[in-house]
């Protein structure tokens, strides 16, 4: 009898299954470092904007507030990359749901 040519090799499914979960396990910690920039960022963002207007014009003040808006935008750029892990999270077969996909 011929092979089922819709059939995936088990081989394969284990390779999509293990790639799976290092995609899950990778968001997860891209997750965990997000949220601990966000934390970072906001309590420096109170800060700065603690501090005077002239504090803030000054070189130092300055100096922050460049700082704090790369930070920012890693923060945004992380998240970027969370949705693209998302994205090919779900775009991997879950062996265990579609066994004879």
């Amino acid at each position: 009898m011929a092979a089922d040519p819709f059939r995936i090799p088990a081989a394969l499914l284990e390779r999509i299954a293990e790639s799976r979960n290092t995609v899950v396990d990778a968001r997860g910690d891209l997750e965990q470092l997000v949220s601990q920039l966000e934390d970072v960022t906001s309590g420096a963002r109170a800060v700065w904007e603690e501090r005077t207007e002239k504090w803030q014009d000054g070189d130092r003040g300055q100096a922050a507030s460049t700082w704090l808006e790369n930070l920012e935008e890693l923060v945004d750029n992380l998240n970027e990359l969370r949705s693209a892990m998302e994205t090919a999270e779900e775009s991997l077969l879950d062996p265990a749901a579609s066994p004879d996909y």
